[in-house]
């Protein structure tokens, strides 16, 4: 939890570098390119910033509910696995938006190329279960979208 408690602040401190990046190229004649990087970050901070929020639901909703058998429950593991692809997909984002040319991407296909469809909880499980699902759709909406 104190990790992911975290999350907002660093999404707010890459806000306020992203606006005083901003505000340094305003007087800037040679910024151009600098600036189609930031506008390109500013893009990448945004398409991340709902992901931010369904990761520290999933997170508050596991901490509340966390029960040892939970581990057991199959669902959660197609979920664990599920988010495993997520996290691909969030390097993928990020690696295209700003580019390391002394580690160029590879570039690969999404990991999580379509929702988790799963029946019934086969435990009492249903609550943190249905919980996260509806998190890890949302996760996977926010990815396809481009």
């Amino acid at each position: 939890m104190i990790t992911v408690r975290l999350m907002r602040p660093m999404v707010t401190t890459a806000e306020d570098a992203l606006r005083t990046g901003a505000e340094s190229l305003t007087l800037n004649p040679r910024a151009r390119r600098r600036r189609e990087e930031l506008v390109g970050l500013e893009a990448t901070l945004e398409r991340l910033r709902p992901i931010v929020t369904q990761v520290i639901g999933m997170t508050r909703a596991v901490y509340d509910r966390y029960d040892a058998s939970l581990v057991d429950e199959p669902t959660v593991r197609a979920i664990a696995e599920q988010l495993r692809r997520a996290a691909h997909d969030v390097r993928r984002v990020v690696r295209r938006t700003n580019p390391d040319p002394a580690n160029p991407p590879t570039e690969s296909i999404p990991a999580l190329t379509s929702p988790l469809a799963v029946g019934a909880p086969s435990s009492g499980h249903w609550i943190v279960v249905g919980s996260l699902l509806e998190d890890l759709r949302r996760i996977h909406e926010t990815l396809a979208a481009e």
